[in-house]
C-alpha cells in the first residue's frame, strides 16, 4: 500500500504550514542572541546543525512541491534532478542568504562556510529525496 495514501488526503494547504513551519523554525534559531545560547556540547557543532536544518527544510520543500508544481517542474525539465536544484535548493540557498543576513542584525557572525553547510543540508536533502524516488516507484507519480 502507498504511505503517501494518507497523506495524500489531507488538504493541500497543510504541506504548505509544514513547510512555514520549518522556515519558521530556522528563522528563530537564527534569532537568538549569541549570548543566549545555553552552555551546552551539542553548540560546538555548528556546522553539523547547519547541514541537519537545512536537510530537513530541504525535505519540507520536497514534500510540498510535490503537490505545489515540482513534479510538473521536473516533467518540463525533462530531468528530475535539474528540477529539484531548481525547485529546493534554490529556494532554500536563498533562504540561507537571508538566515545569514538576518544573524547580522541579530548580533552573529555571517559566515559564508556556514551558508556552504546549510547547501550541503540543502544537497544532501535532494540525494536523500531522489533516492527515495528511485527505490518507490510510487514516488514518482504525483501526490494527488
Amino acid at each position: 500500500m502507498n504511505p503517501f495514501v494518507l497523506y495524500s488526503r489531507l488538504p493541500r494547504w497543510v504541506d504548505l504550514i509544514v513547510l512555514a513551519f520549518a522556515l519558521a523554525v530556522v528563522w528563530l534559531g537564527s534569532s537568538i542572541p549569541p549570548d543566549s545560547f545555553p552552555d551546552l556540547r551539542i553548540f560546538s557543532y555548528d556546522k553539523l546543525l547547519h547541514v541537519l536544518e537545512y536537510t530537513c527544510l530541504g525535505i519540507a520543500i520536497w514534500v510540498a512541491g510535490r503537490r505545489h508544481g515540482l513534479v510538473d517542474l521536473r516533467t518540463r525539465l525533462h530531468s528530475p534532478l535539474k528540477a529539484y536544484l531548481l525547485g529546493v535548493v534554490l529556494p532554500g540557498a536563498l533562504w540561507a542568504v537571508s538566515d545569514e543576513l538576518h544573524q547580522l542584525v541579530v548580533g552573529r557572525s555571517c559566515s559564508v562556510w556556514d551558508w556552504v553547510a546549510d547547501l550541503l543540508g540543502l544537497l544532501l536533502a535532494v540525494w536523500f529525496c531522489r533516492t527515495l524516488e528511485k527505490r518507490w516507484d510510487w514516488l514518482r507519480e504525483p501526490a494527488a
